[in-house]
């Protein structure tokens, strides 16, 4: 059983690496007019948007992210794996947003030399890596939390039970 649940969970692991790697392009696209929505269209991008590889910290992340989410809901029902994966999507939406919405204000308070109030920042001068690892943590430590928070309370369920077999001896 145990080997199992580890096999299952590298798998798990590496089914949200290549998710990531799939949806690389997709989110840096979501990035990127994200940026110019949340900016009033004050930023816009020059130059060439060409990345051969991910970033690795979004692979790992959203990896770790996948893994976390189905570790933690292996002993709940349908409808809460539901509700969870609201909740998880949901704060993963809101942070990005937040932390797309604080930083690019912040470049264009920053802009010293802006063309009528615009400023023209390059796709590498974005780090996409970043904003979707503490997007990822945000969303999922609840989760986390509740998971270990739980496990704790079984480990110390478990211990007054050895405390009593030992008592018996």
């Amino acid at each position: 059983m145990i080997k199992k649940n580890i096999f299952a969970g590298i798998f798990i692991f590496l089914f949200g690496v290549i998710i990531s790697i799939i949806i690389d392009d997709s989110l840096r696209t979501i990035i990127q007019h994200l940026y110019r929505t949340l900016t009033n269209d004050s930023i816009y991008f020059f130059g060439k948007s060409l990345y051969l590889f991910p970033n690795p910290l979004q692979v790992l992340a959203i990896g770790f992210w996948i893994f976390v989410f189905w570790k933690n809901n292996l002993t709940l029902n349908l409808k809460q794996k539901i509700i969870n994966g609201f909740w998880v999507i949901g704060l993963f939406t809101i942070t990005l947003i937040l932390l797309i919405f604080i930083d690019g204000n912040l470049k264009v308070m920053q802009c010293t030399m802006c063309d009528d109030g615009r400023v023209g920042i390059s796709h590498s001068d974005i780090n996409y890596g970043v904003l979707i690892f503490l997007s990822l943590l945000v969303s999922v430590l609840p989760t986390w939390i509740k998971g270990m928070i739980k496990s704790r309370k079984k480990l110390l369920q478990y211990g007054d039970v050895l405390d009593l077999e030992i008592e018996k001896l």
